[in-house]
């Protein structure tokens, strides 16, 4: 099973439709998005589990990264996801237990008109 045929996938889809610019998973903790710079959990999710966690890590880090998350507890990485975005993520060490936290990239810069910008900017 590649770690986006469900066990990722699950939850990064409904952060890509919220709008969310970010994905938070803490062991033990529904997980929240960042949409529009503001924290929200997505209530309709399962609490997010130390072992569900270390699977994750395990299917999305390669030996170089796996090695350097069990010396300092701490690494980065990043992935392409579906087409649509790349995602930055980075995992840590809290009481404990991983957490990661991800951030999507879209591939797709989006206008000026997107954005909201007055005709100035342009």
């Amino acid at each position: 099973m590649h770690i986006f045929d469900g066990l990722l996938d699950e939850l990064l889809v409904p952060a890509w439709e919220a709008g969310a610019s970010d994905l938070l998973l803490t062991s033990e903790s529904k997980p929240f998005v960042r949409v529009d710079g503001a924290l929200a959990r997505l209530e309709d999710q399962n609490v997010v589990t130390g072992d569900w966690m270390h699977d994750v890590l395990a299917a999305t880090l390669d030996g170089r990264q796996k090695n350097s998350f069990a010396d300092h507890k701490e690494v980065d990485f990043a992935f392409s996801w579906r087409d649509v975005a790349r995602v930055r993520g980075n995992a840590f060490t809290q009481q404990g237990s991983p957490t990661i936290s991800l951030r999507f990239i879209p591939n797709r810069i989006p206008g000026f008109a997107e954005l909201g910008m007055p005709d100035a900017v342009q």
